[in-house]
């Protein structure tokens, strides 16, 4: 038993018929039955299908059944040493099958058994053009096959273009059977996979359509097996032209002459005349549409990708208190960053990597679950980056110094996070200021600070200064990356490191400060960033 599934109009049909011409010769019968789901309806309807089977294959019209069952075993008994080709068309049941043939046991060796479920020169190239159009759709072609016969070279070339653009209805007709079966949650799921979602990994889409309540993790799967999408072996979700062209029609149709009544609009121009109308948009696709971003609330957004966005020079205000990834990378003409996005305490993912016109970030930087933040290209990180340069091997120590609040510590993240691999071991102390406010509480700053260099969690003393000793002797000759964050005396960087004069060649160490003049003190042993 063969079967042939696919999309109501794919051509099962067409390629079936085909196979069957083709080789029911060699059997000792064959039939064809088209239509039986539509055939099995009613019980008339089922014994007359089994009557035409027994015709058709026995060769004899008068053969009739009086009821379901009999006919099932009258069917086992007269096939059941024949060599048979049978064909049930269109099914959607299995039951529609086991009324026809029981359990299928009793077939005959050698049986088969597809079932489906669910100038001239000129002329020729703009046939295959027509081909690459349709994708092959056997349906497809033959509507406008019809539609073309008898027509001149110049009315094949105009339909061609005319299709593209306005595709043909009757092949739209019987596409559409397929999308009507489908209830209002999978339908939008259709729509917006057809407007915006093309060649978009699955987990990508699914990720915004469950902040749209469309239950994804059900719908999409229920698409695929209806054969209105695809999802390649890389998990794209992909979809055929045609029922592209489907999608964009049936939202054409919900207001033809009233733009603004569409739920779905993918041209830039159309989405600025509505807005500068003061209408409402509910979806708008385009690398353009950052423009739109300072309009519209986004309650339940997570992700923003603005990638390679030319035309974006300042990012506005972001109504999207739930906001988790915000990727603006290789935006090249980004400039400014409004102020308030420095307050989406969701936010987990920041790219800013690119942006080279980028001249200052939010002057207060509250990330709370920030866990990859991007700076490459930002003009005050590459001149940090330069200072430490990494590749010499002589011993340098830099100072950010700004404001509470400025993005001292996000930058300092940012560029530890990049370059702390190329280093024996690395650590980043967080809140010293803080954390040295009591003898404990810097005794636990140095066992922190030795079991990250050294990657022992046991290491334990008795004092301040006995720690120092401790992480100097361990250390001097590792080249490490130890970055203070929110020192506020020198004497907090002396209870970890001592006088600083025992660091082994091309180690680095990143201060970070509010208060300049604790640095002013050092001036022969740092170099001071202002970060504003």
């Amino acid at each position: 038993m063969v079967a042939i599934h696919g999309l109501t109009v794919i051509g099962k049909t067409t390629i079936a018929k085909a196979i069957y011409n083709k080789i029911a010769d060699g059997f000792e019968g064959s039939s064809f039955l088209e239509n039986v789901k539509e055939r099995s309806r009613t019980n008339d309807g089922i014994i007359q299908l089994q009557e035409v089977l027994l015709s058709k294959l026995l060769g004899d019209g008068n053969l009739k059944v009086d009821n379901i069952s009999r006919g099932i075993t009258v069917i086992m008994e007269k096939l059941r040493h024949k060599r048979v080709l049978l064909v049930l068309d269109d099914v959607d049941e299995w039951k529609q099958i086991e009324n026809l043939l029981g359990k299928c046991y009793w077939l005959a060796p050698g049986i088969c058994m597809p079932s489906k479920m669910m100038n001239k020169e000129a002329y020729l190239q703009l046939s295959k053009q027509f081909i690459n159009y349709t994708d092959g759709l056997p349906l497809a072609l033959k509507i406008i096959g019809s539609d073309l016969r008898r027509k001149s070279l110049c009315e094949w070339e105009s339909a061609l273009e005319k299709y593209k653009n306005i595709p043909n209805k009757e092949v739209l007709k019987i596409l559409k059977i397929s999308y009507e079966g489908l209830d209002q949650s999978e339908k939008n799921i259709f729509l917006d996979i057809a407007f915006f979602f093309r060649v978009k990994k699955k987990d990508y889409v699914v990720n915004i359509l469950e902040a749209c309540h469309l239950f994804p993790n059900y719908g999409i799967p229920k698409l695929i097996d209806k054969c209105l999408i695809t999802i390649d072996w890389w998990g794209y979700l992909s979809m055929h032209n045609l029922l592209q062209q489907m999608g964009e029609e049936i939202v054409q149709q919900e207001s033809p002459q009233a733009l603004a009544k569409h739920t779905r609009l993918q041209d830039y121009v159309d989405a600025c005349t509505i807005l500068s109308a003061n209408m409402f948009i509910l979806k708008l696709v385009e690398d353009k549409c950052c423009f739109l971003l300072q309009f519209l609330p986004f309650e339940n957004l997570k992700e923003i990708n603005l990638t390679d966005c030319e035309s974006i020079q300042k990012l506005p205000e972001l109504r999207a208190p739930n906001l988790e990834i915000l990727d603006l990378s290789d935006c090249t003409n980004l400039v400014e960053i409004h102020e308030p996005v420095g307050f989406l305490d969701k936010l987990k993912y920041l790219n800013l990597s690119g942006c080279q016109k980028l001249k200052a970030l939010p002057k207060r930087l509250k990330f709370k679950c920030l866990k990859y933040f991007n700076l490459r290209h930002y003009s005050r990180a590459t001149k940090i980056e330069k200072l430490l340069n990494i590749e010499l091997n002589d011993i340098r120590m830099v100072a950010i110094h700004s404001l509470a609040g400025i993005g001292k510590t996000t930058i300092t993240k940012a560029i530890y996070n990049k370059i702390a691999d190329g280093f024996e071991g690395s650590s980043f102390l967080e809140n010293v200021k803080e954390r040295s406010r009591t003898n404990d509480g810097i005794i636990q700053l140095q066992e922190v600070l030795l079991s990250k260099l050294l990657r022992d969690g046991n290491l334990k003393v008795g004092n301040i200064s006995r720690e120092i000793t401790v992480i100097m002797e361990n250390l001097r000759h590792k080249r490490v990356l130890l970055v203070l964050d929110d020192v506020d005396e020198w004497k907090q960087i002396e209870n970890l490191l001592g006088k600083c004069d025992w660091l082994a060649p091309g180690s680095r160490i990143l201060i970070t400060t509010t208060d300049k003049h604790v640095l002013t003190t050092r001036k022969q042993l740092i170099e001071i960033i202002e970060v504003l």
